[in-house]
Formats: structure tokens, sequence, C-alpha cells
């Protein structure tokens, strides 16, 4: 059977942001009602105080799904992405422990891959990034009650992980495509001339990384979502021309792929292996700290290398 995808699964829960939802501990999308508010209470009292009964039962009738955070993670694949009724599946009935435990690859969320459906973890919670930044979880407390779009940054996101159950391949296609400005452009928040606002002017000639091409239609422009200088957001893409990458380079120990070109002030995303292909966006971009620096692409994460290790 064939599995469903990261990018799939980001949908889904995306998707479940715009329902009517709440916070039910042991749940995994089945509608409130009173059969259900009573046997959860009854196994679980300290989660189901007389208070949190009462607001239950005030959403029975009114559309309202209860969840909890790992329940979200099954309610996709035990609804089959939202295609088929509800139905239990013991083999993947985890909690955010079990998900860890599970987990065929993982990594720190410091370090967090963009690639959409990936699990996010941290003790006794779980949530799932959906791209650019953010993710979707099921929480009770001062980011929401129910399922909730919330940004990873300052979440206190430990780990990610990849599930056994979901293709990260197939649908995640390479998020990088460096493009050059072919004139001083805006560079604004969201896919608009009128709307949102302008973060700044991206002289000509500076290399972008384009993470989505003709993600909208708006004021005469087609536009493409880009990151420049650690900044996320959309510019029109009549001004952006392709580049083909100059070269590959190879490590020659393991090496710190960084932020910025700088051992110091450049935060480490993680660490390349030795003996891996990096692709070269531009070379000696800066000297600094006592090394030369190239900026590279590696695992579809751009950034800084000390070029003394790259051969």
């Amino acid at each position: 059977m064939k599995k469903p995808t990261g990018r799939e699964l980001a949908a889904f829960c995306l998707e479940k942001t715009k329902e009517h939802s709440v916070y039910m501990w042991g749940e995994y999308g089945r509608p409130v009602s009173e059969r259900i508010i009573s046997a959860k209470a009854k196994k679980y009292p300290l989660r189901y105080t007389e208070k949190r009964q009462e607001k239950l039962r005030s959403l029975i009738g009114k559309g309202y799904v209860g969840c909890d955070c790992g329940g979200l993670y099954k309610y996709f694949l035990w609804s089959d992405g939202g295609r088929s009724p509800l139905r239990y599946r013991k083999a993947t009935d985890r909690n955010a422990a079990g998900m860890y435990s599970a987990a065929t690859e993982r990594g720190k969320a410091s370090a967090l891959p963009e690639i959409e459906g990936l699990i996010l973890y941290m003790p006794n919670h779980c949530g799932v990034y959906v791209g650019n930044g953010y993710a979707v979880e099921c929480t009770l407390g001062a980011f929401g009650d129910g399922i909730v779009k919330t940004s990873v940054k300052g979440r206190g996101w430990t780990h990610w992980l990849k599930m056994p159950e979901i293709d990260y391949e197939e649908g995640n296609t390479p998020l990088i495509r460096p493009k050059k400005t072919v004139d001083t452009v805006a560079f604004r928040s969201v896919p608009s001339v009128t709307g949102g606002k302008r973060h700044f002017y991206i002289p000509e000639d500076t290399l972008v990384s384009v993470i989505r091409e003709n993600v909208a239609s708006a004021d005469g422009f087609e536009w493409d979502e880009v990151e420049c200088d650690g900044v996320k957001g959309y510019c029109a893409n009549r001004y952006l021309r392709r580049v083909e990458f100059a070269k590959t380079k190879t490590t020659s120990d393991a090496l710190a792929l960084r932020s910025e070109p700088s051992a110091v002030a450049g935060e480490r995303f993680f660490y390349i292996p030795r003996g891996k292909e990096v692709t070269v966006l531009e070379e000696n971009v800066a000297s600094s700290d006592g090394y030369s620096w190239d900026k590279v692409v590696y695992n579809e994460t751009v950034g800084y290398a000390a070029n003394e290790f790259l051969d």
C-alpha cells in the first residue's frame, strides 16, 4: 500500500486549523459527544475535571471534534488523510514518547530541515511541521485550545522526527532554487504590491533562495516565495532570473554549516559529515575568524562553510 506523503500530512493539518476543534486527552478527531466525554472522564479523571467537562459539553452538536497532540497524527492516519471514516489502528496508537521511539530518523529542532510533514517533538508533546517556519499542533493553554497553527521559533521543540508511515521523498521536491535579482526589487511579507508590508529592497544582482515558485498571481505580477538574509517573504518573479550552480565541493572533515560567514557570530545549523558533497552558491563571500567562507547548500539548507575544509 502506498504511503501518504509528508506534504499530504501537512496539508491535512493546515485544513484542520480552519475547522472547529477542542483539546481532549486521548482523542483523535471524533465529534465531541456525551458518550465520549463520560468515558474519558472515567478513564482520565485528572484530565477531565468538572470544569473541563462542562466546557466540552457546551460544544456538543456544534461541529467540534476532540483531539490531543498525538491524536492529530492518528486523525490523519486513521481517516486515510480525511478520505475515509475514522478507524482505530492499534499499530499506530502512540503518544508523543512513542512517536519519538518509533521514528526512523530524528534530529535536533535547531537544525530543522525544510520538509513538510516532519513531526516536531518536545517531552510530552508533539506537532506537525507544515513548512516556512510553522507547525500545526493540538494543544491546551497559552497557544490555544484545539488544533492551531504556531510558529516553530521559540516554541520549545527539541527534535524533529520522520515517521515510518510517511513518505518524505515523494511530494517533497527540493526547496532551494537559487535566483538572482535583475533589478532592485521590493521584498514583501505577502505576495501583493498593496497588501502586507515591505521588508526591504533587495539590490540588483543579489542571490536569493526560492522556496516556492509562482505561489500567487496578484496586482499584475506572478510571485515567488523566497528567502534573503534569513528573512522569508515574496518577490515579483519577473525581477528574478534562474542561476545555475557554479560547482560542487566535498568536505574534507566534519564541517559546521553556519547562518553567517563567521565561527563566532554565525549560528551552527549542524555539522556536515566528512566526505559529503555540497553545492557551492558563491565562493569566498567573506573572510573572518581566520577562515575564508563559501555560501553553500547541503541537505536543502543554505548556509556558510569554511572553504579550508572543502575540496
